[in-house]
């Protein structure tokens, strides 16, 4: 069985992650690689429907912890059937947001324990680490709006990737290893 690549782009919102991603998927299969995009909330059918909780308005009240494992849920049924399959076949995965958000959104701009979030992580994601990681880390000023109707119930609260920290900062602190359990240098960070 062929070893696939799994590729996640992060940061902020309105930093161009879905625009970037798809230009990527877009480049890759026109130089002929098997290419899957996934991202999150909503890769699959029962992400869709987690996404329609996180988004919907009458959310408002959610805490914290709900909504971080609702995302934690979504995250291991892209895993489980997206992600994990596409890989075992040996095609590159195109990730739009992957765990990384939990420890920037939940972790670091709630205020939640970093190492609970990661070991909720490691569990959904069954140990699945990213082959490389895009970082688009941009100001305030130079990021679009993201289309979106409403907030999340963390941007709700007051907490942004913009106001609270830099992605580049508070993600690419705390050491990794690869898939194959060697420390893991797979970070491209994009002003």
């Amino acid at each position: 069985m062929s070893k696939g690549v799994f590729i996640t782009l992060e940061g902020p919102d309105g930093c161009g992650k879905s625009t970037q991603s798809r230009m990527l998927c877009d480049a890759l299969e026109t130089a002929g690689y098997d290419v899957v995009r996934t991202f999150e909330p909503g890769g699959t059918a029962i992400g869709r429907r987690i996404r329609e909780i996180i988004l919907d308005t009458k959310s408002g009240g959610m805490c914290g912890i709900t909504e971080f494992l609702l995302y934690a849920a979504d995250r291991a049924q892209d895993v489980h059937e997206v992600i994990m399959p596409a890989l075992a076949a040996g095609r590159i995965v195109i990730g739009d947001r992957f765990f990384d958000s939990s420890i920037a959104y939940q972790g670091y701009g709630l205020g939640m324990d970093v190492e609970a979030v990661r070991a909720v992580n490691a569990i959904a994601t069954r140990g699945l680490i990213p082959d490389l990681t895009v970082l688009l880390d941009i100001d305030r000023p130079r990021a679009l709006p993201a289309p979106r109707a409403v907030e999340t119930p963390t941007e709700s609260k007051g907490v942004s990737s913009h106001s609270t920290h830099r992605y580049a900062t508070r993600i690419c602190k705390w050491p990794r290893t690869n898939r194959t359990g060697s420390e893991w240098s797979g970070w491209v960070i994009f002003l």
